[in-house]
């Protein structure tokens, strides 16, 4: 069992190094771009896995083209999957980045997808010894650290945006 479980939101990010902000109703020329995986829980288990911890990563693939590019790309950075159904498309977000460290993301982050939690999850979260959440499927959350707290592991919820779910979390 891991020592990390994160459970939570997982994209696909395009992002582009702009030399300064776009202006609204504007083309802009990108310096540069890069596709990767995104979403706090996919990031901070991506994070945790490259400073050596065993990470499982509860999450939505969804449908659509981008989810088994996200899904090697995790693979790549060893943490391991565990996937929750969901007929949801896996949401792209886009980031902006200027070198004066502006940064601008848009990103429908799952919204209307409600994934089933997956069996095996209750199990791994009560085994894990740390469990973080971001809130963005609340079903998902519940389910983790429902059984984590009972199992005495340390809970751990990711507080980047508002989300509805927070408070009952």
């Amino acid at each position: 069992m891991p020592e990390i479980l994160c459970v939570g939101l997982t994209t696909v990010d395009v992002t582009y190094q702009l030399a300064a902000q776009a202006a609204a109703g504007k083309k802009t020329q990108a310096q540069g771009a890069t596709l990767a995986f995104g979403g706090p829980a996919a990031n901070a288990a991506a994070a945790a896995a490259t400073l050596g911890s065993d990470v499982t990563l509860c999450t939505t693939f969804g449908q659509g083209p981008l989810s088994e590019f996200a899904v090697a790309e995790l693979g790549a950075a060893e943490v391991k999957l565990v996937a929750a159904e969901s007929t949801g498309q896996l949401p792209i977000s886009c980031v902006t980045l200027t070198p004066d460290g502006g940064r601008t993301v848009v990103s429908a982050n799952g919204i209307g997808v409600s994934p089933t939690p997956p069996a095996e999850l209750a199990a791994i979260a009560s085994a894990s010894k740390v469990v973080l959440v971001d809130g963005h499927y609340p079903d998902l959350a519940m389910s983790a650290l429902t059984n984590a707290r009972a199992a005495g592991a340390t809970t751990v919820i990711d507080l980047g945006s508002w989300k509805h779910a927070l408070t009952r979390l």
